[in-house]
């Protein structure tokens, strides 16, 4: 980007024309393309006035006329330096002199100084396929490679697969337009177009997954729907020959099944999920199934009769009644016969001298009946008398 800048102020020094000052853009650029810089520093820049803004356009068309030419120039020269692969053939052994120039490419690999010829149809189909990629039920897109080095090729190269397939007489894919629109960058790829690579990589799974993956799902897919089947399952331990039979019976209830559990579509979702169902028992019904097991869930236990019933009975504040106070006939304080309610008695206990005095005192240690005497028996005496 500081190559047009820098461009731009000297054209605007050595020329006798009045040309706005461009020595503050080298403290404020924010962009890395040339087309980004025109168009928010002259169109959109409000400093300049309609004329200062007019000076400083016809600069910018005038250092990119120039920028252009001499990378044409140098692009040139490499080209006539470049090594020819001389590759007479394409990817298939088929004479590249029979298709039209319209169908054919010739890329440059800079790190390589190498000219390749290319049909495009076969790029465009390693293209999808790297797009494409998965690991199971996972996506994993690569790099398009160069068949013949196996190295990725640089991002200019891309652009210019683009651009040759477009002047093309083959259709876009629409993959290949999608990576085009994310500037060809495979984690924004990714982000953008996950449900498209995941039903994708569903289908590319149910068509080239081994038979013990398929086997597997098929043993979750009659897990999960084991009360629509009547617990029937199928057994682990048998022959492969025999796994390749039932994933070949229940190959089209598999594909339902995975696109209810793994696609990002929730309509797709419930109408696999409806299919998957229907499909599994008419498959039931119409098969033999003596070489399913069928399992049953445990019964549930009989619970004991309840030993403990709940005999609490609330309490009624209406029907309260007081409970009986009993006291001692002979040492009570007060006359409980001439007292008829609670307040009545706190009240009298309140009166009496000493209310928190105990009705009856009990001794605390047994009676000593033996007489008092001065002699301990447990005394020593260390000398005589």
């Amino acid at each position: 980007m500081k190559d047009i800048l820098w461009l731009m102020n000297y054209i605007a020094k050595k020329s006798n024309g009045i040309y706005p000052d461009l020595s503050c853009y080298k403290y404020i650029l924010r962009t890395n393309s040339h087309v980004s810089f025109y168009k928010h520093y002259i169109i959109n820049y409000v400093i300049y006035n309609e004329e200062e803004r007019i000076q400083a356009d016809k600069l910018y068309f005038k250092s990119k006329m120039i920028l252009r030419t001499f990378k044409t120039f140098f692009y040139k020269r490499k080209l006539k330096k470049a090594i020819d692969s001389d590759l007479k053939h394409d990817l298939y052994f088929n004479d590249l002199s029979d298709f039209p120039e319209n169908q054919k490419i010739t890329l440059y690999i800079s790190h390589e100084n190498t000219l390749y010829n290319f049909r495009i149809s076969n790029l465009i189909a390693s293209w999808v396929d790297s797009l494409k990629k998965t690991d199971g039920l996972f996506i994993k897109p690569i790099k398009l490679k160069n068949p013949y080095t196996n190295v990725p090729f640089q991002r200019y190269n891309l652009y210019n697969i683009y651009f040759g397939i477009k002047n093309s007489p083959f259709n876009m894919n629409s993959m290949i337009l999608a990576f085009f629109k994310c500037n060809f960058f495979i984690s924004k790829f990714i982000y953008i177009n996950f449900p498209v690579l995941k039903e994708n990589a569903i289908t590319c799974f149910i068509k080239s997954g081994s038979i013990r993956e398929l086997y597997e799902e098929i043993h979750n897919m009659l897990t999960e729907f084991e009360t629509e089947v009547d617990y029937l399952t199928l057994p682990d331990a048998i022959s492969y020959s025999r796994k390749a039979f039932f994933v070949n019976e229940l190959l089209e209830c598999l594909r339902y099944y995975l696109l209810q559990a793994f696609s990002c579509n929730p309509l797709l979702k419930r109408d696999a999920r409806k299919s998957c169902k229907e499909k599994l028992n008419e498959y039931i019904k119409n098969n033999d199934i003596s070489s399913f097991i069928r399992i049953r869930p445990p019964p549930e236990p009989i619970m004991p009769p309840q030993i403990f019933q709940n005999s609490y009975i609330p309490i009624s504040f209406n029907n309260y009644t007081d409970p009986p106070i009993i006291l001692e006939p002979d040492d009570a304080s007060f006359d409980i016969e001439s007292i008829d309610s609670a307040d009545e008695i706190i009240d009298s206990i309140l009166q009496s001298d000493n209310p928190f005095s105990p009705t009856i005192t009990l001794p605390r240690t047994p009676t000593n009946d033996h007489p008092t005497s001065n002699n301990s028996p447990f005394s020593l005496t260390l000398f005589n008398r």
